[in-house]
């Protein structure tokens, strides 16, 4: 993992969820520290909570839309 096209950096999202965001987030980066270790990357990855259900194609109801998150995503970082 690394930068990507046009220096994009790993953004995790997360559905929202009734569990407080702040303890998530805090379980998340542990345990995502602790995966990408073994990948051998160490560089920083950015969690949001996404404030809905993630969309998906109705075509397909286990095909998540990654164009519409990855904008939603951009606008929340910028």
């Amino acid at each position: 993992m690394g930068e990507g096209p046009d220096n994009h950096w790993p953004v995790i999202l997360v559905e929202k969820d009734n569990a407080p965001w702040n303890e998530m987030k805090k379980r998340l980066k542990e345990e995502a520290k602790r995966a990408c270790g073994l990948l051998g990357y160490d560089g920083e990855l950015t969690f949001l909570q996404y404030g809905g259900v993630f969309p998906v194609d109705s075509g397909h109801e286990a095909k998540i839309e990654r164009e519409k998150l990855s904008n939603w995503a951009k606008h929340r970082l910028h």
